[in-house]
């Protein structure tokens, strides 16, 4: 009986080890007032494959709410995350500070914006459109809740606040002072309110080797965070709650009559503080792979592969490369769609900031060669394969290199682009009138044509992308 309730303890730690590593801990909705280190904490949640970022919101604060809108928008738009919805609180009684560093430091290329959703929208959308428990990030006042709180399941969905706060004093802290009354209600709904103390955050981690850790992170996120080291407004705090969220060790929890107070322990020196954050930004705090370790050594690839290598990773990330990898391997030949599939699921997964396995595809590739190999790519990159389900081929006659992708209710239809596609066919028809398909020089050039798309087909310029379905508004 004993060794049988071992064996099921060992079950049970392995199930939690290796069964579905890339389903994120936490799925959260962002409120943020327009702090600089909101954009870090953001930026640092973001870039995290424990954390889905839902959506987020904009209420009054450090900046107005409309400024901040924009500022959010221009830095989705940067980290190509264009499809995470945000809404506009207007925060109706709070009167924003617009801090000067603040409003001097930019998210992203200022735009355009057309039209701004109503925060109301936005959370509804997400309460309804997903299955999982919320966390509610508040990196500043707790207004949000005024509208939060009347959407349906609410209170059910709603796994806790956590809320980046030191103090609910009389002459306590920013975020409070912004909002008292809506503290006293937010404890009256019953959720876990957890209170983190960005106060006990030392900055000496973000000076004494992290900007040069994150010069070695080959992704958008850790550019974009070491230019804000450079900002003038020299206030390090929100970023307090990705830290917790992902080294909870690391903090001291004080439970009151109605919140947890959750500061960073003294025994947590500023270097351990420092290489917790490049591992979150770095998106090594979980196992995303299921049976190997990739390489990063360009001697372990075919020596046709290891020129395009390093360039390759520092242009678009080592997520498109393992899936670019993973795609050929399972084509049996480096092929030119199964390439372009590959960029094209990439590429969707980042609009939405969505996980593996989370979209659907309907693909227009057809079944038939070259076209169809287009659907290893998308499958591998997004894990919406046969298996799962949630890949399936359109009825029609006519084939073309486009996929919609569904993600909590929304469509986006993605095409390559006329001249890409124009360029492929004639760079293809050419080897193929030369050589014949039975040539293995024919299939020897073919792969030498893929390695150069691999290479020089950057997935933000191919593609046409349609927003076709839109629930929010």
């Amino acid at each position: 009986m004993r060794k049988l309730g071992l064996l099921i303890t060992l079950l049970l730690f392995t199930a939690q080890v290796f069964s579905h590593p890339w389903k994120p801990a936490h799925y959260v909705i962002i409120d943020t007032d327009g702090g600089i280190d909101d954009f870090r904490a953001i930026s640092i949640l973001l870039s995290s494959p424990d954390i889905r970022v839902l959506g987020i919101t904009v209420s009054p604060g450090v900046l107005p709410a409309d400024d901040t809108y924009n500022r959010v928008k221009a830095m989705l738009k940067t980290y190509y995350h264009e499809g995470i919805p945000v809404g506009l609180n207007d925060g109706k009684g709070i009167s924003a500070a617009n801090f000067e560093g603040a409003k001097n430091f930019q998210w992203g290329e200022p735009g355009n914006v057309s039209e701004k959703l109503p925060a109301v929208n936005v959370v509804r959308y997400i309460y309804k459109n997903t299955s999982d428990s919320l966390h509610f990030i508040c990196l500043g006042s707790l207004n949000i809740f005024n509208i939060a709180q009347t959407i349906e399941n609410f209170k059910a969905k709603t796994a806790e606040i956590i809320w980046s706060n030191s103090d609910v004093k009389k002459d306590g802290s920013f975020n409070y002072s912004l909002d008292n009354d809506a503290f006293k209600k937010v404890v009256k709904l019953g959720i876990p309110l957890k209170m983190i103390d960005g106060s006990s955050l030392n900055p000496g981690a973000f000076s004494t080797g992290f900007s040069e850790g994150l010069e070695d992170i080959p992704s958008l996120y850790p550019k974009e965070i070491k230019r804000s080291l450079d900002a003038s407004h020299k206030i390090f705090y929100d970023e307090i709650i990705p830290l917790w969220l992902h080294f909870p060790a690391m903090f001291n929890t004080k439970a009151g009559e109605s919140v947890q107070v959750i500061s960073l322990s003294k025994e947590t020196s500023g270097d351990m503080v420092r290489d917790a954050f490049l591992k979150i930004i770095a998106g090594e705090t979980i196992n995303q792979n299921q049976v190997i370790n990739f390489s990063w050594r360009k001697e372990d690839y075919f020596p046709d592969v290891q020129p395009i290598m390093e360039e390759t990773i520092k242009k678009y990330g080592k997520a498109e490369w393992i899936a670019e990898t993973m795609a050929n391997e399972l084509h049996r030949h480096l092929g030119v769609f199964a390439i372009v599939g590959t960029k094209m699921g990439i590429r969707a997964k980042e609009y939405f900031n969505a996980g593996i396995d989370e979209m659907k595809i309907l693909s227009y590739a057809g079944s038939i060669p070259p076209f169809s190999c287009m659907n290893d790519g998308l499958q591998v990159s997004t894990g919406a394969t046969v298996g799962h389900g949630l890949i399936s081929m359109s009825a029609g006659s006519v084939v073309r290199p486009i996929a919609d992708f569904t993600y909590m209710g929304r469509t986006i239809r993605l095409t390559l682009k006329p001249e890409y596609g124009k360029k492929i066919a004639s760079e293809v028809k050419e080897l193929n009138q030369i050589y014949g398909l039975n040539s293995d020089i024919y299939w020897e050039l073919i792969r030498r044509l893929a390695i150069k798309y691999w290479a020089n087909f950057d997935r933000h310029d191919i593609f046409i992308i349609e927003e076709i379905s839109t629930p929010l508004n």
